[in-house]
């Protein structure tokens, strides 16, 4: 995870790409996005070592399907084959 953040880092550098957000707006925004997806993904991992492996892997094997099911209603796209 540190080698990664060093590399966006560097190459953010390099691109001339500015690393931190525009305004407080953006800073406070991207702070809760932050905290909560790590707060989602802590629970979810902390959730699976109460269930069986196979539901853990059913559970694990839905987001497919879930992120589809969101993109049609929140980006419109449509569901094909």
């Amino acid at each position: 995870m540190a080698m990664g953040l060093i590399f966006n880092v560097v190459y953010c550098k390099l691109q001339n790409i500015p690393i931190y957000p525009a305004n407080d707006y953006q800073f406070k925004m991207m702070s809760a996005r932050g905290i909560l997806t790590s707060g989602g993904m802590i629970l979810f991992f902390l959730s699976m070592k109460f269930l069986n492996l196979s539901d853990a892997v059913v559970i694990s094997n839905t987001n497919p399907i879930g992120a589809s099911f969101l993109a049609t209603i929140y980006l419109h796209e449509k569901q094909t084959k």
